[in-house]
């Protein structure tokens, strides 16, 4: 939060820098005292956001979390599950959120905890039936694929090389689940 704070601090022109930085630093400081007392009211903050805020802000907003969420190093499913319905409610084009999960996968690590829930953390809808999932596995390999040709940082080669077997093993998955129902029993 703090970097996000001198970056806006530092685009600001020299004359308002003091009074944005006094500011901003004051509303973290409640909203932190908010957080530890009453407890943030993330609904009330979004339909706020919604009335007075434009696509941009919201788009702002949505990478702020992904960088409060990556700060540690991992993404977690159920954060990650948490900032899509944030984007939904704030009804960002899931492209969008999508383009955002990607850019701070590849500065998280490769998480190899087999407790990890693979298929929330890569964005496969569980409504979705086996061809739909089969469909978004195909197109993620295909985009991270491209970028692993692209990429010099082994750590972001890492990030991306443990999420094609992630998906790997997914569409395996579902492609023996897909062939065995074509199976005619005697």
């Amino acid at each position: 939060i703090q970097d996000w704070i001198k970056k806006h601090v530092n685009s600001a022109s020299p004359s308002e820098q003091d009074s944005l930085k006094r500011d901003m630093n004051t509303t973290v400081e409640k909203a932190f005292q908010d957080g530890m007392s009453t407890g943030i009211r993330t609904d009330q903050v979004i339909v706020r956001l919604n009335e007075i805020g434009d696509k941009s802000s919201k788009f702002e907003v949505l990478e702020l979390c992904f960088e409060v969420m990556s700060a540690n190093g991992d993404m977690n499913p159920d954060e990650v599950a948490l900032l899509k319905a944030y984007a939904d409610l704030l009804e960002l084009p899931k492209e969008e959120f999508q383009r955002l999960m990607d850019l701070h996968a590849l500065n998280t690590s490769a998480n190899t905890d087999p407790a990890n829930d693979d298929e929330r953390l890569l964005g496969i809808d569980p409504s979705w039936d086996v061809s739909e999932k089969l469909v978004f596995l195909r197109k993620e390999f295909r985009k991270w694929n491209s970028r692993m040709a692209t990429l010099s940082d082994p750590e972001q080669r890492q990030v991306a090389q443990h999420r094609l077997d992630m998906i790997g093993r997914i569409r395996q998955k579902y492609e023996n689940l897909e062939n065995s129902h074509d199976e005619i029993p005697f």
